[in-house]
């Protein structure tokens, strides 16, 4: 404020009964409420004069009089009054102090812009063209979601900043549902036939998104509120933290500090999260609020590398904070930005994070070693919480994109796993390698320096892998391509979806890299090119898909426990058992994830098995894949049940 402090003025004005001269008044309009009038304030005394002027007799005057008229003088006031008034009045300037001087601070950070409403929604989306509902309809359901549009990299193409949080309050999900729906509503005034074929292939990716999502907020469960899982929400925030947010100049770092404002609050939601859970009886496996504990301990504490605290653990403090340590770290890469300055958001963000991140942390880490200590230890699966597998069979969808039912996947894995097992063992073989190795050591032969020599090339070892041809199958041309901004670029475990709505993408995607082993082992198989150890590493990539698969749907379907599912892993990888206990609390924290793989996978074969069969002799699978690929990732489920003359069509020289 220019001119005059209003906290300054205010502690002249009451404790000197008037101003002094050298505190000038505060010149900002509105200050106060009202303009600066220095004659009101100036002086406590108005001669007769001005009392003319002013058309009346001065206050100050009447009381004045009045108090002369009953003898009272300020002689005559007792001094413990005066001095009770005195210190009332000085109670009174400290709260003003405290309370202008609080207004006059600069607020904290906070974000530059706002998700957008239903209304929003609405107002936007009246009247576009088809194409214009795809891009504008990805556009506003990408800014429900703060993080992902950082994730992926695209705020400056949205025309925002990275200074926001994901909101996970009740209210916000369901303005977030009615969203959806309204989606849904405005996808189906367009008449699809009335499409081109890229536009119905969007068409349908969008109409399954919207309508599996009101099918899973139908269900009641899309997922634990934590899980240690890439798209726990607590898992999420870290990764922003640590890897999503860019540092490019001081605006970043500006961004950075305003995130870190919100974490606090969007812990408290999470924390909420977790309470309505069990509110509602849904009680994670022992093994998947393990597997939490550990992630929250990254942030909560650390492990002093001491000499004489070695095996100790110490409370996390601000400067030690991986947050902290991640914004020092490229805070340092910026020569520009003058010291004092960075500086002074390091200062801002450790009292930030010890004042209110890692007290979050802690509570959040209490309310899940709490909840850990009331969990069954055997019950692994989501059957007991709905009691029946329909909950699953849902999940199981949503994650797949095919309407495979969950026994069907667990009787496929099963004879995957049997099938391929005598392959690896021939491949193995080939490479030298003794019969009975562990499957879990087989990986290490994939290595250069721990290859055997290969008979097939003249006994000298294979110093790179030699692909074999796929027939024009990659997964480059498997990844999403109906959706603008790159939503969906990340359908993978490392980098998942992050939206509320199911992913349309994940189980292609997934299914894909699967398929791709399996042409890769027939080419092998066939004697055409690839090297042993090439085939080696596909028919373990099937192996452990298929093996996750059967524990997967054993678990949630049909009633496995978590000894039955640690015996079966173990027997059939030969793990360790707390290994082989930390993949089935991994299968129990995400229900149908690797089920969902694949189910894809097998929906992909199968779909090529009656192509096949269909163009008989003139089957090409180059064909067939171009067919498959032709507008990238969708689910396997809105390609519908193809005629045989469809597929010899496509598939068919």
């Amino acid at each position: 404020m220019s001119g005059g402090s209003a906290a300054g003025y205010v502690v002249e004005l009451l404790v000197a009964g008037r101003p002094s001269a050298d505190v000038p008044p505060p010149d900002r309009v509105g200050s106060w409420g009202e303009p600066w009038v220095e004659e009101r304030l100036s002086s406590t005394r108005v001669d007769a004069a001005s009392r003319e002027r002013l058309g009346r007799r001065s206050p100050g005057h009447e009381h004045g009089r009045a108090k002369r008229s009953l003898g009272v003088t300020k002689n005559h006031v007792p001094h413990w009054i005066r001095l009770c008034a005195a210190t009332v009045r000085v109670s009174v300037v400290l709260a003003l102090v405290v309370f202008l001087g609080a207004c006059s601070a600069p607020p904290h950070p906070t974000s530059s812009w706002i998700p957008p409403s239903l209304a929003d929604v609405q107002a936007t989306l009246h009247g576009d063209s088809f194409d214009g509902f795809v891009t504008s309809s990805c556009r506003l359901y990408l800014l429900r979601f703060p993080q992902v549009v950082a994730q992926l990299g695209v705020a400056e193409a949205l025309g925002v900043r990275n200074d926001r949080l994901n909101d996970y309050s009740v209210a916000y999900d369901g303005e977030t549902a009615a969203i959806e729906g309204y989606f849904l509503d405005r996808l189906q005034s367009f008449d699809r036939e009335a499409l081109a074929p890229a536009q119905r292939a969007a068409y349908d990716v969008c109409d399954w998104m919207w309508t599996r999502s009101a099918a899973r907020r139908a269900l009641g469960f899309s997922g634990y509120a934590v899980d240690s899982t890439m798209a726990s929400p607590d898992v999420r925030l870290s990764r922003l933290f640590t890897t999503d947010l860019p540092f490019d100049d001081e605006s970043d770092l500006a961004d950075y500090l305003a995130c870190l404002r919100q974490a606090a609050a969007q812990i408290r939601e999470i924390e909420l999260r977790v309470d309505a859970e069990g509110k509602r009886g849904i009680v994670p496996p022992d093994g998947v609020l393990a597997a939490e504990l550990a992630m929250l301990s990254l942030v909560r504490i650390r492990h002093t590398d001491s000499r004489d605290q070695i095996g100790l653990f110490q409370k996390i403090s601000g400067t030690s904070h991986p947050f902290y340590l991640r914004m020092r770290e490229l805070a340092s890469r910026m020569p520009a930005l003058p010291r004092e300055k960075r500086s002074e958001y390091m200062v801002a963000a450790r009292e930030e994070i010890e004042e209110k991140i890692i007290p979050a942390f802690e509570r959040l880490y209490n309310i899940v070693a709490h909840r850990l200590s009331e969990t069954p230890t055997d019950a692994v699966g989501i059957g007991p919480l709905f009691g029946a597998d329909a909950a699953y069979a849902e999940l199981l969808r949503q994650v797949s994109g095919t309407l495979l039912r969950p026994d069907e996947v667990h009787r496929l894995a099963q004879v995957q796993v049997e099938r391929t097992r005598l392959d690896i063992d021939k491949v193995s073989a080939s490479l030298g390698i003794r019969a009975g190795t562990p499957l879990a050591s087989l990986p290490l032969y994939l290595q250069d320096e721990k290859a055997e020599p290969d008979a097939e090339f003249d006994g000298e070892p294979v110093a790179a892998d030699v692909m074999a041809p796929t027939h024009g199958f990659s997964t480059s041309r498997a990844q999403p391509s109906v959706f603008p901004f790159g939503m969906g670029g990340g359908a993978d475990d490392e980098a998942p979806w992050g939206l509320a709505a199911p992913d349309p993408f994940y189980g292609f995607v997934a299914g894909c890299k699967l398929y791709l082993a399996q042409v890769i082992s027939e080419e092998r198989q066939a004697g055409g090119m690839g090297s042993p150890r090439t085939a080696l590493a596909a028919l373990l990539e099937q192996y452990e898909a298929a093996v996750a698969a059967v524990v997967d749907t054993g678990i949630h379907a049909l009633g496995w426990g978590l000894r039955a599912a640690t015996t079966y892993y173990q027997d059939a990888v030969g793990l360790a058992p707390f290994e082989a206990r930390y993949q089935v609390g991994r299968l129990a924290a995400a229900p149908g994830l690797a089920a969902g793989r694949y189910a894809a996978y097998c929906r992909i074969v199968e779909l090529r098995a009656r192509a096949q069969e269909a163009a008989g002799d003139a089957f090409v699978l180059d064909r067939f894949h171009d067919w498959l690929l032709e507008y990238g990732a969708r689910p396997l489920e809105t390609l519908g049940e193809p005629t045989l003359g469809e597929l010899r069509t496509a598939a068919g020289s």
